[in-house]
């Protein structure tokens, strides 16, 4: 079997058709060649010839990464509107239109469905039912975007970081993992690559079109991905890209409605957001947040070479997307890697404006992490992984290399491989609490509070669900 890249016959030929003829060959032969590829081939072509067993594969691996990272603590008690809204609905107030009801200004659909499958189970398992569901939905973003970058991404390393990353991303540790109401970051993630994925049969368009809406009614910063899903459908002009395309539109339609229709109540504690605390915050949870969650690290980094040292690592991840940019004849290469680096922007300032963030980032003592900063996070390591691809690709960047560094930055990742959110880890025991609450109940008609973290939080359950254990 040999690997080739089509050329063209001219020797006139413009350099841009050329490079969108290049763009467009999805031959499995170049993007599977032992020449590419430090792994034995009869594996490349078990996942290239299987590629639903791989996804299986991949998604088995990110939701078992993601259990093992979340503490026994955590998956001991329910973390905020897992159980104050969106679990605490379907006991009080069920309805077959419940998983389209907006919260906070937008719908939330994955959280309503894994709240409405944990409600009918005894009230013993929700708190770790709960955060299997959030580790599930991840394995399943884990598996979507193994599968969806063949066609966009030509090299394997390239391939399995894009597929580890929702599972091993360091800052989802301190707060985010194993929760259902902040899933919206990485719905955003797996909504990408299948926007970029050309779907070869009318089964998986449709499949992949389903995946799509059911994500983008989960958060409604889709639209920020919306240019990308007109430039794709206006390049591509398939059925299948318009059928992906108009699912992602319409769940973006949809969550504008909701927004339009409902209410977002302000922060508790508003602040006053600043530009260059915004930029610090960036630094510190999009760029130094995709390596690692231990922010003592980085504080005594900030308090000795201050933001110098953030922008140094900055830079190291960037440059790969810079030189990408440079030397690649194909403007496509330049759109598919500038898109996700302007999008890991845009959702960090946004997040950090919409939610008048009381942090400044103005010195170590005011450096933390936030869960605003996992879909940066998510976005920059996916520009990343499409520069560095591209530089492989064109021969520019050795494939032993470029296999290292994913293995060097998978190591850092590792590192913060147990979560750290105090938060879930000073929370009441559940079945303690649950045990203690089903005292207090002398009849089925009341309501008692449980509480749940974050401190203050509460979880109200009828009596009825509390003296049957049900």
């Amino acid at each position: 079997m040999t690997s080739s890249i089509p050329e063209s016959n001219s020797a006139t030929a413009d350099p841009v058709d050329s490079a969108q003829r290049d763009d467009r060959t999805l031959d499995s032969n170049r993007h599977y060649g032992s020449h590419h590829l430090l792994i034995p081939k009869s594996i490349v072509q078990w996942v290239a010839e299987n590629r639903w067993l791989g996804m299986v594969a991949m998604f088995i691996a990110g939701t078992l990464i993601c259990w093992l990272r979340v503490t026994p603590e955590a998956r001991n008690t329910l973390y905020a509107e897992d159980g104050r809204v969106f679990l605490q609905d379907w006991l009080l107030h069920p309805s077959p239109f419940l998983p389209i009801k907006p919260y906070a200004g937008y719908v939330h659909l994955i959280p309503r469905i894994t709240q409405w499958v944990v409600s009918l189970t005894p009230i013993s398992h929700w708190p770790a039912l709960t955060a299997a569901a959030a580790c599930a939905v991840i394995g399943g973003v884990s598996a979507i975007a193994f599968y969806c970058t063949k066609g966009v991404l030509t090299t394997w390393p390239s391939r399995l970081a894009v597929g580890l990353f929702p599972a091993l991303i360091p800052i989802a540790g301190t707060e985010a993992l194993g929760t259902v109401c902040n899933l919206h970051w990485w719905t955003l993630y797996a909504i990408f690559w299948i926007v970029l994925h050309r779907a070869r049969t009318n089964a998986t368009a449709v499949l992949l079109a389903i995946c799509a809406l059911t994500l983008a009614l989960t958060e409604i910063q889709v639209a920020f991905l919306v240019p990308l899903v007109i430039y794709v459908m206006a390049r591509e002009r398939t059925p299948h890209t318009y059928w992906v395309g108009g699912a992602t539109v319409l769940g973006c339609g949809l969550q504008v409605g909701a927004y339009l229709t409902s209410s977002r109540p302000l922060p508790p504690t508003p602040g006053t957001p600043t530009i260059s605390g915004a930029i610090r915050g960036y630094l510190s949870n999009a760029v130094l947040g995709s390596l690692t969650d231990n922010t003592s690290i980085l504080q005594q980094a900030a308090a000795s070479l201050g933001y110098l040292s953030f922008w140094i690592v900055a830079l190291a991840l960037i440059v790969p997307m810079i030189w990408a940019s440079i030397y690649s004849h194909s403007y496509h290469k330049r759109i598919l890697i500038a898109y996700p680096l302007a999008m890991s922007v845009v959702l960090w300032f946004f997040a950090y404006y919409v939610n008048r963030s009381p942090f400044v980032f103005q010195d170590a003592a005011d450096l933390v992490q936030l869960r605003w900063g996992v879909g940066a996070a998510l976005f920059l390591l996916a520009a990343w992984s499409l520069a560095l691809d591209s530089l492989v690709d064109k021969g520019l960047l050795h494939q032993g290399l470029a296999a290292s560094l994913v293995v060097l930055l998978i190591i850092a990742q590792g590192m913060s491989f147990t979560t750290t959110n105090t938060e879930r880890s000073r929370a009441p025991n559940w079945a303690a609490t649950v045990s203690a609450q089903a005292q207090t109940c002398t009849s089925a008609t009341l309501t008692v509070q449980l509480p749940i973290a974050p401190s203050g939080w509460y979880l109200a359950v009828p009596c009825s669900r509390l003296l049957t254990g049900s």
